[in-house]
Order: C-alpha cells, then sequence, then structure tokens
C-alpha cells in the first residue's frame, strides 16, 4: 500500500508492527487490562501529532477506535482504513481475470462496519469480486481472532477448514482480505 500512497503524492510515516507500536489487542484479548493501558498511553502519545491515521489492520483499527477511547485515548477523528482511504484511486482500464473471493474480517466488518470499500478498491484495479455464501454482516470467523491460533491452533484449523469448505461451488484463484491475520490463516488451506 505505500506505493499507492506514494502515487498519490501521500506524505506519510510509516509505522510497522513491533512491541514500540503496538495497539495492545493480544494484552487486551488476554485480560490484561494495565499491560493495554501502557501500550495505549503510549501509541496514543505517539500518534496524536498526526492529522490522519490510516490503518490496515483490522483489529488495530478496532482498539485504536473503540477501545483506546474507552481508556480517555481518543483518536477516533483522525483514524481511517487503509480501504476506506484508497477507495477514489482511478480505476484501472485493464481489467484482470484473476477471481478474487473476498472474506469478510470481523473487525472489519461487524465491528467497524466496512464491508464496500475493500471490495471497490479491488475491483478499481480490475479484479473480479467473488462471495463467500456467508459474507457481509453474517460472514464467518476464519479462525484467526481472539488469539484462538496461539490458544487453541486445532479449533483455528476447524475453523478455517469448514469455512473453506464452503467454497467448493465456487471457481476462484485466491482468497482475498485486507486482514494480515484472515490471509495467513486462509492461505493455509486449498479448497477440496
Amino acid at each position: 500500500f505505500m506505493i499507492a500512497l506514494l502515487k498519490l503524492g501521500v506524505d506519510y510515516v510509516a509505522l510497522y508492527h513491533s512491541c514500540d507500536f503496538c495497539c495492545g489487542y493480544p494484552d487486551h484479548a488476554n485480560g490484561d487490562v494495565d499491560a493495554f493501558k501502557i501500550k495505549a498511553g503510549l501509541l496514543f502519545n505517539k500518534l496524536s501529532k498526526y492529522k490522519k491515521i490510516i490503518v490496515e489492520c483490522p483489529s488495530c483499527l478496532y482498539m485504536l477506535y473503540s477501545e483506546f477511547k474507552k481508556h480517555g485515548f481518543d483518536l477516533t477523528k483522525k483514524l481511517v482504513h487503509l480501504s476506506v482511504f484508497l477507495k477514489d484511486l482511478p480505476k484501472n482500464k485493464t481489467s484482470k481475470q484473476t477471481k478474487l473471493l473476498y472474506h469478510d474480517p470481523c473487525y472489519l466488518g461487524r465491528y467497524m462496519s466496512i464491508y464496500e470499500e475493500p471490495r471497490l478498491v479491488a475491483r478499481n484495479m480490475g479484479y473480479k469480486i467473488l462471495e463467500f455464501p456467508m459474507n457481509r454482516e453474517k460472514a464467518y470467523c476464519c479462525g484467526s481472532g481472539g488469539l484462538i491460533p496461539s490458544t487453541n491452533p486445532i479449533l483455528k484449523n476447524k475453523i478455517a477448514n469448514d469455512l473453506i469448505a464452503r467454497t467448493t461451488d465456487i471457481e476462484f484463484d485466491k482468497i482475498y482480505t485486507p486482514c494480515a491475520s484472515c490471509r495467513m490463516v486462509l492461505n493455509q488451506f486449498k479448497p477440496t
């Protein structure tokens, strides 16, 4: 996405996943509120100076938008998901033959109500978007949320396998999702 920002002439600073820039989701999901508050305060102080905060990760967006605010660290007016920011990019004039099966990430969809923008960005890039049978508000979890991969990998695999099994009647080339955790889990499985 940094290439797109450069092409748009956006002056930006990229903050990468590291202990210094963690939104605190793992601590929060684990119930360690004190560790979460410390990370939230540090990140809030670093991000407060920016006019706009473009967030790619759905769970980070949710944490920054909802949980930070609950603890007195309000960044809501500055936050925008990457797909919302990129939705007005010019359309690619050449259509790609690649058929993408779109998966709605839990935090981006159910929690943040962002459904159309990621689809629109992919369409504008020339891709054909196909849908899981259960999508948008009714989308199934892929198994990567709530620390399930680290606390119960067998359950993660079962959830992901069940989701992929629902695609046997759909002819697609790749699964597309704007969530790195979902991508990591779903790309391990191929439809049978």
